[in-house]
């Protein structure tokens, strides 16, 4: 057995606790005891616990830091029906102070702790010292240290030339100005290019557009000048393209503004941009991580409201039978009841058909022989001896009555020896000593 060295007040403590609330509050005090005997940083107290469905209960809770390579506080309420349903494991938030590592995959997000121990919890070959034994030896590969997320790195610069696909067809530098008489022919051009556009958005076929004038990136990028903002698309963000543009002319300004518009709703080209792709292994991690713990989240929860369900059909299901037993006892003492009842009905209407023939005899026999005889006439007689043998005659027989009853209760467990012996002894005295008045009385008439 083991030694437990717990202050008096604290084991006295622990007893006044258990004892009331616990089922089986002697396992619970032994495993308590020894658990924080053993363990000298876990403190105990009483605090109401609130489960996930709501429902409040006082309960022991143990607290403090435990753990050999990364001490955590921790908080183990101990249910009332321990050793049976396994202990609560939660992380104390509020002593939690910047922890230096992160717990992979063992606590939810209420911050209960999911251990083996606890998944494979058997009341017959598992305590609670066996509990907080394994949380003080937790393993490092339940840890995963924390990396700090990268920003990543933008592709690099391709050293060739970057061709651009322009959108709109090359303008002359110095065009003729466009007669004002024929207004028709420049708005049906910009239809015309604003429709192949859209052709190009929504089918992914190019027109055939005039030969491509190459541009090749300045050593110090410069901002565009005279360049609509949806004219083309460059594969980096931060890559600025310059290049000597001719003077557009005024007359060309609507043809410029349509191209604009219209590619204001159009995607990027793809194919402009670099071949090569890098994911930051730590942000796949973090999402493989929550993914697994979205799914043990679900798991757990499935099971919690399973277990639930099932103790409480379990719980129903016997009150239902013990509600049903006392139904049948009660039903059946009914009709005990009814029966007596009965009986006694139909005793008490015989014994009234019986007096009242009775009255009726005395009735006649008043009628046919005169008024009724005084009864003290007949108990009494002339001599004084007489009557007080009547008398002793009468208490004899009631002494027998007496020891019969007493002999009777004796059989049945009503009475203890004890006074059965003292009652009968003294009833046998005084029937001795009235025979014996009976036989001197008895003695003096006869002669």
């Amino acid at each position: 057995m083991e030694s437990i060295e717990l202050p008096p007040a604290v084991v006295n403590w622990l007893f006044k606790v258990l004892q009331p609330t616990y089922f089986d509050a002697r396992t619970t005090f032994h495993d308590v005891a020894c658990t924080l005997s053993t363990y000298k940083q876990l403190r105990p107290r009483t605090r109401v616990f609130t489960d996930i469905y709501g429902r409040s209960q006082l309960l022991l809770c143990l607290y403090g830091k435990i753990g050999t390579e990364y001490p955590l506080p921790i908080l183990i309420w101990i249910p009332t029906e321990y050793p049976i349903v396994a202990p609560l494991v939660y992380l104390d938030f509020e002593s939690l102070q910047s922890p230096p590592v992160d717990l992979a995959g063992i606590v939810d997000s209420n911050g209960s702790l999911n251990l083996p121990t606890l998944s494979q919890w058997n009341s017959e070959h598992c305590n609670l010292l066996q509990l907080v034994a394994d949380l003080d030896n937790l393993r490092s590969d339940y840890f995963a240290i924390p990396t700090p997320l990268s920003n990543p790195s933008s592709p690099p610069i391709p050293s060739k030339e970057i061709s651009v696909t322009p959108e709109i067809p090359e303008l002359p530098s110095k065009p003729p100005k466009p007669p004002i008489k024929e207004p028709a022919s420049l708005h049906a051009n910009v239809d015309r290019l604003a429709s192949e556009i859209n052709n190009v958005s929504i089918t992914g076929q190019s027109p055939a557009l005039p030969p491509r004038p190459n541009f090749s990136l300045p050593s110090t990028p410069q901002p565009l000048s005279n360049i609509p903002t949806g004219g083309a698309s460059v594969s980096s963000n931060d890559i600025s393209l310059s290049r000597t543009s001719p003077c557009v002319p005024a007359a060309d300004s609507k043809l410029a503004n349509a191209v604009s518009v219209s590619q204001q709703f159009q995607q990027p080209d793809l194919m402009d941009l670099g071949t090569e792709t890098s994911e930051d292994p730590v942000h796949v991690k973090k999402i493989q991580e929550l993914q697994n713990t979205l799914n043990k989240m679900a798991h757990s929860d499935q099971d919690t409201i399973q277990e639930s369900l099932g103790s409480r059909v379990l719980s129903i299901k016997v009150a239902a039978d013990q509600f049903e037993t006392i139904y049948r006892h009660e039903s059946a003492s009914l009709d005990n009841l009814e029966q007596q009842i009965e009986e006694g009905k139909k005793l008490l209407t015989k014994e009234v058909e019986e007096t009242d023939k009775e009255l009726k005899r005395a009735r006649e026999y008043i009628q046919n022989y005169g008024p009724p005889v005084d009864m003290s006439t007949i108990l009494t007689t002339d001599r004084e001896g007489l009557n007080q043998l009547y008398s002793l005659l009468a208490k004899d027989h009631a002494i027998t009555d007496t020891i019969h009853t007493l002999n009777e209760m004796l059989g049945t467990d009503d009475v203890d020896f004890d006074v059965f012996l003292k009652k009968v002894r003294s009833l046998a005295r005084e029937q001795f000593l009235t025979r014996f008045h009976i036989n001197k009385i008895l003695s003096t008439v006869n002669k």
